[in-house]
């Protein structure tokens, strides 16, 4: 809002690349080009719709969408997961959870928050990403001040790296959390890492 309008918004975000460039190659990575143009892309859309998620989530479209999602999300669970208690759950999850996250990622994290209880405050699934030399990391735990940081704390300890994290909040209290992280470093002991 303070920006005010799209112009102000590029001039910006260009003022911002130059300022990276003049300061140096540590200024200037990869990392920080596509963190500005992801902050001036989502800014964008705001400042355009209103909306960082997907405009207008209320369209017929959006909501035809979300319809489809939610029947495949339903078919993916297992039996003993009721529809009812499905619809529950996908009502709970954040319209951008709901946006971003396919429907058998899901399937898959549903399944992790089921097993979440006081005994058992956080859950952790691990598994190969699309390229080969990535893993995703999924955490689903009960949310809470400074989780993000001891559970990436946790996986620097154990000499991973953190490409990418995505970071969700549902309206039931759980935070579920994904990262895409480099191999564990001894790779003959990989699953017992996990």
């Amino acid at each position: 809002r303070k920006v005010g309008s799209v112009m102000n918004l590029r001039m910006l975000y260009l003022l911002s690349l130059a300022d990276t460039m003049a300061t140096g190659p540590n200024a200037n990575t990869d990392w920080t080009r596509s963190l500005l143009k992801e902050l001036f892309s989502k800014s964008y859309r705001y400042l355009i719709s209103g909306d960082l998620v997907s405009g207008n989530l209320a369209s017929k479209k959006n909501l035809s969408l979300e319809e489809n999602k939610l029947k495949e999300f339903i078919g993916l669970l297992p039996k003993d997961f009721s529809p009812k208690e499905a619809e529950a759950l996908f009502n709970k999850m954040s319209p951008r959870y709901r946006h971003d996250i396919h429907a058998s990622d899901m399937a898959a994290h549903a399944l992790l928050w089921r097993r979440l209880s006081n005994q058992t405050p956080a859950v952790l699934s691990a598994g190969k990403s699309l390229s080969e030399n990535l893993r995703t990391v999924t955490v689903a735990a009960k949310d809470a001040p400074g989780l993000f940081s001891r559970i990436t704390g946790a996986l620097s300890l154990h000499g991973v790296s953190i490409l990418d994290a995505e970071i969700y909040t549902w309206h039931n209290g759980t935070a579920l959390d994904v990262f895409r992280v480099s191999p564990t470093p001894d790779a003959l002991f990989e699953k017992e890492t996990w």
